[in-house]
């Protein structure tokens, strides 16, 4: 951050027009004014003084910051006894000259930085900014600094401190305090945080190195010097190891993507239907739904169990719509979704519930738990039951509209006038489907049961291999997004020889149809 003369200027003129009469107040102020360099706080306290303020600027400047059971920590804005850029400063330069004292070899060693997501406009104060400000007063030193790339959890820095062989770090955070507050936490080489006598010894040196050094407010050297270095990666992976020494039982980490965990969903909510269901009920009164660009694991589990399935535009608002009208015609709705993570279950609310959700997830591992089988395994005996649905979704960037309608249109006119192609490289298409003009070849009239939606660009190929493929523009990015999915039947159970069917495909459907060599697409992975 920049020196500004003459906001220093303008500043010692106001101090000057507004003595409070008090030595120490006087003092205080001509120092923050001098010595801070954020101008939301420096406003604050300017504005302090022009309106006489001079109890809450004695408050504020008076005192400063003690540790307490978890190092220094106070409410975010302006003054000595609050978090701020120049607070932290002072902490980082008392930081150190006792590590320097205490640690010979701290130049080679380095300090650990990490922060969480707090965060206040009004004092242009956020845990990101103080982690730089802590880094860039340790690197105008030549001191190596591990900060951070994003923000983590608290427990990753005592961690790193361990593992990198760091003589301390500094974890800017409040923990469980309110919003208002932030805080500036400091371990040991050790791993833990300080105690007596080392507190009360940075206190005295933080004391003695008030006024900024040249450099302690250049947080560009975060970006440029070769003494930073971003842990990351390296400690996440380190951690995520240790944690096997103290899980005995969880196996390995799995994430689940939208289409995966709506396959269990499915699975579960069904399979609790038929044994809670009445003694007259109709399995042919009951449905789910999902967004067509989803996967059609839903529609392989009805056409076996005998419910209905249906498909509506991308969108959660067409499948609260959709149940609306299918509650008020007496049908029974246990489940809905899109891929992109949006689940219903039951029809308490009529949009995506992630809440009600959770709590059905979590029954569903605790029931299967009791049945010594994880929800991985379950996924693999509703696939193995049901038939294989591997999904890729991705998108490519861009900003001409015009190549965009291009793309569509050639679609539309493949071969000749008002022909869809028949096939995609090696592989014969069976049907296709475009929402933006209302065709279906798959149906006896070759209209489209869902919606016509002018307004985007969307069309979906059925392949004979299995195969089902969407391209679709972004209703609120420059994107076109493709869906691909290989849909196998049960006894289709070689899964890597399905995974490269449905690689090859997606080549295919990238070089033959959006050719983004031509068209100046940029590839993105979703």
């Amino acid at each position: 951050m920049a020196e500004n003369a003459e906001g220093d200027l303008n500043s010692n003129v106001l101090h000057a027009s507004y003595r409070t009469g008090d030595p120490q107040l006087d003092t205080a102020i001509e120092q923050w004014l001098r010595w801070d360099k954020n101008p939301k706080t420096k406003e604050q306290i300017e504005n302090l003084l022009r309106n006489g303020m001079n109890k809450e600027l004695r408050d504020r400047l008076c005192c400063r910051m003690t540790f307490g059971t978890a190092g220094l920590r106070s409410a975010m804005g302006a003054g000595f006894c609050y978090i701020n850029d120049l607070t932290v400063i002072q902490s980082t330069q008392g930081m150190y000259k006792y590590l320097e004292r205490c640690f010979s070899d701290f130049k080679q060693r380095g300090f650990v930085v990490g922060y969480d997501t707090r965060g206040q406009v009004t004092s242009s104060c956020s845990s990101q900014r103080l982690a730089k400000l802590t880094a860039a007063v340790l690197l105008a030193k030549d001191v190596p600094v591990y900060l951070f790339s994003r923000y983590v959890p608290t427990p990753f820095v005592p961690y790193a401190v361990k593992e990198l062989k760091a003589v301390a770090g500094v974890m800017i955070t409040a923990s469980h305090n309110r919003k208002e507050d932030n805080g500036y936490k400091v371990y040991w080489e050790t791993g833990a945080q300080i105690t007596s006598p080392h507190d009360k010894e940075i206190l005295k040196c933080i004391e003695e190195c008030v006024e900024p050094w040249n450099g302690s407010w250049n947080d560009n050297l975060v970006d440029t010097s070769p003494l930073k270095k971003d842990p990351l990666q390296d400690i996440c992976r380190r951690y995520m190891e240790d944690l096997k020494k103290i899980c005995f039982h969880s196996g390995h980490w799995k994430v689940f993507t939208g289409n995966e965990l709506a396959a269990l969903l499915g699975w579960w909510m069904f399979d609790c239907w038929k044994k809670t269901k009445s003694r007259n009920a109709d399995v042919k009164n009951v449905y789910m739904l999902a967004t067509t660009v989803s996967s059609k694991i839903l529609k392989a589990i009805a056409l076996k169990e005998g419910f209905h399935f249906e498909e509506t535009l991308p969108g959660f608002k067409w499948i609260g719509s959709r149940i609306k009208h299918l509650l008020e015609n007496g049908k029974e709705v246990l489940f809905a979704f899109e891929e992109s993570i949006g689940f219903l279950c039951g029809t308490s609310v009529l949009d995506k519930d992630g809440v009600s959700a959770a709590v059905v997830v979590a029954e569903m591992a605790s029931y299967l738990e009791t049945m010594d089988v994880t929800l991985e395994q379950q996924l693999a005996r509703v696939y193995e039951k049901y038939g294989h649905h591997i999904s890729r979704t991705s998108y490519f960037l861009c900003y001409d509209p015009p190549t965009i309608k291009r793309i569509f249109e050639r679609l539309r006119n493949f071969d000749s006038p008002n022909e869809y192609p028949k096939s995609c490289g090696a592989f014969a298409i069976l049907h296709v489907r475009d929402i933006t003009t209302g065709y279906d070849s798959s149906q006896p009239n070759e209209k489209s049961v869902l919606p016509v939606s002018k307004n985007s660009q969307m069309i979906t190929f059925t392949f004979q291999n299995g195969c089902v493929a969407t391209l679709r523009t972004s209703g609120t990015e420059p994107k076109i997004k493709y869906y691909a999915e290989m849909c196998a039947s049960p006894d289709q159970s070689n899964i890597s020889l399905l995974e490269e069917q449905l690689q090859k495909l997606i080549e295919a459907l990238i070089e033959n149809f959006l050719e983004p060599s031509k068209n100046g697409l940029t590839w993105r992975s979703a």
